[in-house]
């Protein structure tokens, strides 16, 4: 079924016609973009467009790759409105059938009272401001009649979370309330988890009562601005004290029967696809007067027309479905990623929940550095590699990297059961690689006792132990030159490596990678693998890295090094052997040395000889050292030197 407009080129903007609103509003509505206008084209052309090329110009700049069922009903829905309110007014008729279509849905999707109200607003600011109004008609029966006159002696008061402190300003401003009656509760932290204090609620009521003013109202928070105050007691003080509750937050639909509030806004519109439709606001029980007044500030008939369109459009059970897949989704998440090692819940546990984050907190031991980078690692490219499914990374209150998984702010019209398990496939790996480094890093160290050519990085990897094969003659070259030879052989071991076919490392599972700590020094990371290593397959793997190394080491520089061995230890041996002739002459004495007088002087006392010891040099090549060698002789005492002539 093609779309019931007119695709073709025209000279004019194209129209739309009653069958095409008839196609969207039963379901039945397709689109066929035309090959020619497949690429977006910028407004400022002024280029007359066709509705398949604006639908294609809208979703490319939203951000959406291709045109899809789910974003071209939404943009459809809105130019469906747009084309109804440009051919004229907008009748009673539409506008409460609008109204009152869009309420009997939301009441029997997400099951509110049947005698509720539901309202809509353009935003929460707003939302507050008719609660507020409302709440000030039923406190003072005269507020209608005398205004403000009926407040002056007995000013009310309007309690707000901390959360909605940004809606303070504007609420004193159309109230024309004193900044002071607008009171910001503090909050509390317990077990991570950020709340009004009730206490300072309970304490706050008090001191205004005293006063002699009038508390009025609790604006507090089911979600909003990621905050979740405790709704159950601020419920029970709000009607120990007779004050209106009024929550924000997209949690409050799903938990309406858990939280009895006077008058709940949230964004319904979002759940389907349009997260810029007017919020809806539910009010427990309204009179007639009541809800004439909260209908002063309700949305028009021309905010609220796409939303109406699109959920004509889905049908109640397809509205329904995305809420249920929303749903699911969550369940799933739930389950499992809190079954990963690890890895825990961020955000109250709360059933059932609109959205959640999970963060990795290893296990006990694991520094903080260490829980950050595998948090930077695992999240995302989770992410990155699904970007269809509704998660997208977060930061906790720390700033540790996090998962969010927020179904109901990417609605997705098909159910995705099991579509987070396969995904979260890859980071179960990853974590289980990361509980093996720590013994991986404990077999490394004890084997480089072995490997004298190896040495063992303080780097920090998440899944990896980083080691350097150094050159035996690193020492004598200059700094410079050194840290050169360093970075080339290490930066050559992870391709000489894998090009080896006798390679260990395919056949236990574990990869190679290039690394560099931050002063710039390569290194080679041995990666850890999902189960642990014995202590004779590190053996194997580094007797590997270091057989490479040493093949990878420049010759000349071994020639280099030995003609300096060379050469010291021939001075060495020469130093020596003069030290041993001064020793010598020292112990004969210094007549014997000179000429004629040491004949004189062996004819009259000759040196008697015994077994004499000589001593001689030999020097390792190997080890570079040199060795002293001795030669013995047996001798007969001298016959005495003849006497000088």
């Amino acid at each position: 079924s093609k779309l019931p407009y007119r695709v073709e080129k025209m000279s004019q903007p194209p129209t739309l016609d009653s069958a095409a609103l008839a196609a969207l509003l039963t379901g039945s509505l397709a689109i066929e973009v035309d090959e020619d206008q497949a690429e977006p084209q910028s407004a400022n052309t002024f280029v007359p467009r066709t509705w398949a090329g604006i639908v294609t110009d809208i979703a490319a700049l939203n951000g959406s790759a291709k045109v899809t069922a789910d974003n071209q009903r939404a943009i459809l829905a809105a130019a469906v409105a747009a084309r109804t309110l440009a051919s004229g007014a907008v009748s009673p008729a539409l506008s409460n059938a609008v109204t009152a279509d869009l309420a009997q849905a939301l009441r029997v999707m997400l099951r509110f009272d049947l005698t509720s109200t539901i309202t809509f607003a353009r935003s929460a600011r707003e939302a507050l401001l008719a609660a507020c109004q409302v709440a000030l008609t039923r406190k003072f029966a005269a507020f209608g009649q005398d205004g403000f006159r009926t407040l002056f002696t007995r000013p009310p008061v309007v309690y707000v979370s901390t959360a909605l402190e940004s809606h303070t300003g504007f609420l004193a401003t159309q109230l024309g309330f004193p900044r002071s009656n607008i009171v910001v509760v503090p909050n509390q932290t317990s077990n991570g988890i950020t709340s009004m204090d009730q206490v300072a609620l309970r304490s706050l009521i008090e001191r205004d009562a005293q006063e002699l003013r009038v508390p009025l109202l609790i604006a507090a928070s089911n979600g909003a601005q990621g905050q979740l105050d405790d709704l159950t007691e601020i419920a029970a003080i709000a009607a120990e004290s007779q004050l209106w509750l009024h929550t924000e937050g997209d949690r409050t639909a799903v938990a309406a029967d858990h939280a009895p509030c006077d008058s709940s806004v949230f964004g319904p519109g979002a759940w389907l696809g349009l997260p810029w439709a007017p919020l809806a606001i539910v009010y427990r029980q309204l009179d007639a007067r009541e809800a004439g007044i909260a209908g002063n500030l309700a949305a028009t008939t021309a905010d609220l027309l796409p939303f109406w369109a699109l959920l004509r459009s889905l049908g109640l059970e397809g509205a329904s479905a995305i809420v249920r897949n929303a749903a699911a989704l969550l369940h799933e998440a739930h389950a499992t990623f809190t079954a990963l090692p690890g890895v825990v819940v961020e955000t109250p546990t709360l059933a059932p929940l609109p959205e959640v984050r999970f963060v990795y907190r290893g296990a006990e031991g694991d520094d903080e550095f260490l829980v950050r980078q595998v948090n930077d690692l695992v999240w995302p490219t989770l992410t990155a590699a699904n970007p269809d499914l509704p998660v997208s990374v977060a930061a906790t209150g720390a700033g540790i990297t996090c998962l969010h998984v927020a179904p109901f702010a990417k609605p997705d019209h098909e159910a995705s059961t099991g579509r987070l398990a396969a995904a979260a496939t890859g980071v179960a790996e990853t974590l289980h690689r990361v509980a093996q480094v720590r013994p991986l890093r404990t077999l490394i160290a004890s084997s480089l006792k072995s490997h004298p050519g190896l040495q063992l990085s303080d780097l920090t990897l998440v899944t990896a132990v980083p080691v350097r094969y150094v050159p035996p003659y690193l020492g004598d070259m200059s700094e410079d030159a050194g840290r050169a030879e360093l970075a080339r052989i290490n930066r050559e071991l992870v391709p000489h490596l894998a090009a080896d076919p006798d390679s260990p490392f395919a056949q236990l599972g574990v990869t190679v990678t290039e690394q560099s700590d931050p002063d710039g020094t390569v290194l080679v990371a041995i990666g850890a693998r999902a189960s642990p290593l014995s202590q004779e397959d590190v053996d194997t793997i580094l007797t590997s890295i270091a057989a490479h190394g040493h093949a990878l080491e420049d010759p000349s520089m071994h020639l280099d090094k030995l003609s300096k061995t060379l050469q010291q230890g021939i001075l060495q041996a020469q130093l020596a052997l003069e030290r041993e002739q001064e020793a010598r002459m020292q112990e004969e004495g210094l007549l014997r040395q000179v000429p004629l007088v040491s004949s004189v002087l062996n004819w009259f006392s000759p040196p008697v000889q015994k077994s004499t010891t000589r001593a001689g040099r030999a020097f390792d090549l190997s080890s570079g050292t040199i060795m002293q060698t001795f030669a013995e002789s047996s001798e007969s005492e001298v016959a005495p030197a003849p006497a000088p002539a």
